[in-house]
């Protein structure tokens, strides 16, 4: 398909009038072609002087600097109307350094329509990251949105969603060798309700990968690509893959996830997963296999918790009978009605929590209930108690 034509204007130093009067080895302004057919009409109606717009200024250190925008403008249909506050990004960019530093902004935008309407607030994302090699940035990135909101009517009949506080956060680094790489990283959701009286709120997500061995992280990368983009070129999953755990492991990496942590309808859950490797007990590559199950297990050892209120955990229950009831039906060419759905999984709730009590699966708590899981040597412990796993080796 044809993109649109840009036009670039360019100035040269030491002093430059593009964008105004600049002192640097060059400057310029880029933005779409404005005698591109359909553009000018469209600039008009939406009265933007253009559709957008960047600018960069290369100084005299060897420094660019760069800021960007796209301007306001409101939109009215026979259906509806858009109103956007304009986007705005502004930066530095050091070539010799390969160093990024940039934020960006949008204040709202809100669309009306026959539907319903929806809507954005404060939306910001800084960045600042430096180039270790040609795919693995280090710095941070954060991106938030203040609020956004939804309200209409669809099949079912009305509905309203309402988040507040959202966003993520992810941190790359690398020690001192440059071999081994660290990726820590955090979504958050301050509140989020919808219908069927859904409400989730102080919402977090966490995860990490620790000690990630900088070889095996540009090979996945690699890899992955191949296959995305020319699977027909990209080697044979085996031995290649034997190859990528060989060198994940040799580093003793660890892998977090959580902590999981949220009220849904003010009831509590939190949860953490950590897996660590221990490479120091690897065979040399050549006499490594992946299809040693038993020593793969013993490289690897875990500790995990998961703890959550008594309704919060009937619910949660409820759901997987729902589940399993459904899987059953269908596998034997039924359907169970709704409503007999609910009262069966209502019913057989409560005693499959019971069941897991007994079993030392789970254990009441001062917030409900709660489980503590670990492995070790190829042991399964779950509460203390040693989970047989069968003959795996």
């Amino acid at each position: 398909s044809r993109g649109t034509p840009l036009v670039i204007e360019i100035g040269h130093g030491p002093v430059m009038l593009v964008n105004g009067l600049q002192v640097g080895l060059l400057s310029a302004v880029i933005r779409p072609d404005p005698d591109e057919p359909g553009l000018a009409a469209l600039l008009e109606a939406l009265e933007m002087p253009y559709l957008f717009e960047v600018r960069t200024r290369l100084g005299m250190t060897g420094t660019t600097t760069f800021a960007g925008d796209v301007p306001p403008f409101e939109m009215n249909y026979p259906d509806g109307s858009i109103d956007f506050s304009g986007f705005t990004v502004d930066g530095t960019f050091d070539l010799q350094a390969r160093r990024i530093e940039s934020e960006g902004a949008m204040e709202s935008l809100r669309v009306d329509g026959d539907w319903g309407s929806a809507a954005a607030e404060e939306f910001i994302f800084n960045a600042d990251l430096t180039g270790f090699s040609t795919i693995l940035w280090l710095g941070e990135i954060e991106m938030e949105v203040g609020s956004v909101t939804s309200a209409g009517v669809g099949p079912e009949g009305p509905f309203n969603l309402a988040m507040t506080e959202g966003g993520v956060h992810f941190d790359t680094a690398i020690d001192s060798t440059g071999e081994l790489v660290t990726i820590e990283g955090r979504y958050y959701l301050d509140s989020l309700t919808a219908p069927d009286d859904f409400n989730l709120a102080d919402a977090s997500f966490a995860f990490a990968m620790r000690d990630f061995a900088r070889d095996a992280l540009e090979a996945y990368y690699t890899y992955g690509r191949l296959v995305a983009v020319s699977p027909e070129t990209a080697p044979p999953l085996f031995p290649g893959i034997e190859n990528l755990l060989y060198l994940t492991l040799a580093s003793s990496p660890s892998l977090e996830i959580g902590p999981v942590e949220f009220r849904w309808n003010e009831q509590p859950f939190e949860a953490n997963l950590r897996i660590d490797a221990d490479g120091s007990g690897l065979p040399e590559r050549e006499a490594f296999t992946m299809f040693n199950f038993g020593a793969l297990l013993r490289a690897v050892s875990a500790e995990a918790y998961a703890e959550t209120s008594e309704e919060l955990a009937h619910v949660l229950a409820v759901a997987s009978i729902k589940r399993q009831l459904r899987t059953t039906a269908a596998a034997a060419g039924a359907e169970i009605p709704a409503a007999d759905l609910d009262t069966m999984a209502e019913s057989q709730a409560v005693g499959m929590l019971l069941g897991l009590v007994l079993q030392n699966l789970v254990e009441t708590s001062d917030v409900g209930y709660r489980s503590d899981l670990t492995f070790t040597n190829g042991e399964l412990r779950v509460n203390g108690n040693v989970v047989p796993l069968g003959a795996f080796w």
